[in-house]
């Protein structure tokens, strides 16, 4: 983990990230998919409402964490202003690499259903 942090901390721009995140989000779909997929193999259609609920659930919870790591005016503009809470550099970036592992999560309990 120390590892990953301190390749991070030698990237100069938020750009250089996208590829780490595809490859969280990638790790995600497969431990998901492991996961919903072959570990708890739903029978009856209760079983398989609770995956998609759980899915559901990881879903909401990256929504959340996207909305409050990006500031109000990103989606018109690149800029450089504060997000809606003051996070530090290095917490920001846990929030954004936890939310791509959770997407993938996610993504992969609705696809296993």
């Amino acid at each position: 983990m120390e590892m990953i942090f301190k390749a991070v901390a030698t990237l100069d721009t938020r750009k250089r990230l996208i590829g780490l995140h595809g490859v969280l989000l990638g790790i995600g779909e497969i431990v998901g998919g492991g996961l919903f997929g072959f570990v708890t193999k739903p029978k009856t259609s209760s079983q398989c409402a609770l995956v998609i609920l759980i899915g559901f659930f990881l879903q909401i919870v990256f929504y959340y964490s996207a909305w409050i790591n990006f500031p109000a005016d990103a989606p018109a503009r690149e800029t450089n202003t504060e997000s809606y809470f003051q996070f530090s550099s290095s917490l920001s970036q846990i929030i954004a690499f936890v939310g791509s592992f959770v997407v993938g999560l996610g993504d992969s309990a609705l696809n296993t259903q």
